[in-house]
């Protein structure tokens, strides 16, 4: 064989070597592709699942609202969940909770500056009792009460423990108070100096609703919002005390405010506030909920959660805010 024949051969086999690596490469490229193309489908696909369980499950909690017009129950929550299966191995689980059985940050806004002790409001007491029973010290407290009314209010006035937007400007990411309602827990991230571990302690006592009143259902409490319902009391009951009162409750709820207060007087606690200051904080009716939906297909699960508001008046339900979420 002459040299030339030797080169050519070489070439070839060098030019044949090329074109597998291309053809793998490609090959490789096509198959990750496809794969994601199909992860990209399969999340398409319980995403909309996750919606249809909106057209199931809401309809559902309206009628249970229409029929209870008077009052909500843990029994009308017990009803309020389930499990459907679609196509090729699609599933969807999800629950409806109350939205109203935790103390709304957002009633913070109306806080006036620097009010006296004497004439603070009885909602900014009961907040700071939780933080107090979740052992944040009194400063960590007045600190985060007052930096998060002044994040709140609509105002450049900052309060003794607080700050407003000057502080904000001054940070390496600049930014200027919100001056608004929240819309997520998540939010208090923006804050400086919090009392995490209290914060930590007490998060499912806490919830963000979009208006600025404090109706807390007493009859969707459960023995987790003792810590609530403790500092309701400004701490005149301790938590056990607590979790008596609510095994107390009548199967369906109380009827009335009332009828809660008659209970916990006859349990014979020492009561140490005013009833005409904690009755408007509390209800026995809800018109928040929350709609937590799980699709699975394999090893993929997409969470979705539905914040809704029933309005007694039209008896009409809306969903205003939707949070979504991939899980691995």
């Amino acid at each position: 064989m002459s040299k030339q024949q030797g080169v050519a051969l070489l070439i070839v086999l060098m030019i044949l070597a090329i074109m597998a690596a291309l053809a793998a490469k490609m090959t490789l490229q096509f198959q990750v592709s496809h794969q994601r193309q199909s992860w990209l489908l399969n999340q398409q696909q319980l995403r909309w699942l996750t919606f249809a369980v909106e057209e199931i499950a809401l309809p559902q909690l309206r009628n249970e609202m229409i029929e209870n017009p008077t009052r909500n129950s843990l029994d009308l929550f017990a009803v309020q969940q389930g499990n459907f299966t679609g196509q090729d191995g699609f599933s969807v689980d999800y629950i409806i909770a109350d939205g109203q059985n935790c103390f709304n940050l957002n009633s913070l806004r109306n806080n006036a500056p620097d009010t006296k002790s004497e004439d603070e409001p009885y909602n900014t007491q009961v907040l700071k009792q939780l933080l107090l029973n979740a052992q944040a010290t009194s400063v960590e407290t007045e600190r985060f009460v007052d930096t998060l009314s002044d994040y709140l209010d609509a105002d450049n006035e900052a309060r003794t423990s607080g700050a407003e937007s000057g502080y904000y400007e001054t940070l390496a990411m600049p930014r200027a108070a919100a001056n608004q309602r929240l819309f997520s827990l998540n939010e208090l991230a923006l804050l400086p100096d919090l009392p995490r571990l209290p914060l930590n302690q007490i998060r499912q006592q806490l919830c963000i609703l979009p208006e600025e009143s404090q109706q807390i259902n007493i009859n969707t409490l459960t023995e987790e919002q003792a810590p609530l319902l403790s500092a309701l009391f400004l701490g005149g009951i301790n938590q056990e005390d607590a979790m008596a009162l609510i095994s107390a409750r009548p199967r369906r709820g109380w009827v009335s405010v009332d009828a809660f207060l008659k209970e916990a007087k006859k349990q014979r606690f020492t009561l140490e506030i005013q009833s005409s200051q904690l009755k408007p904080l509390l209800t026995v009716r809800s018109q928040y909920f929350v709609l937590y939906t799980l699709g699975r297909f394999e090893e993929q699960q997409n969470a979705m959660t539905s914040f809704v508001q029933f309005n007694p008046k039209d008896s009409k339900i809306t969903i205003y805010q939707r949070r979504y979420r991939v899980i691995e």
